[in-house]
């Protein structure tokens, strides 16, 4: 907590830091065996801390995916 990282949240960085093209929230939730509605919560705190990003999927625009900023990968 003191670093601003809540229970559960450093493994969305180990799942995160596994593909360099990011992951959609669906992809996370599946890795994780949560629900895609967990995510979206950890993403929206970790996302004000800094530690995501949220960016449009190249290939398919309807997608989000979301990677590591250089802070989260420090971290």
């Amino acid at each position: 907590e003191s670093i601003g990282l809540y229970p559960g949240q450093q493994i969305l960085m180990f799942v995160l830091d596994e593909d360099a093209n990011g992951l959609s929230q669906r992809e996370i939730a599946n890795r994780m065996a949560v629900k895609p509605a967990t995510i979206a919560v950890m993403i929206q705190r970790m996302e004000k801390s800094g530690f995501v990003v949220r960016s449009i999927d190249e290939k398919d625009k309807r997608i989000t995916r979301i990677s590591l900023t250089d802070l989260g990968k420090q971290t």
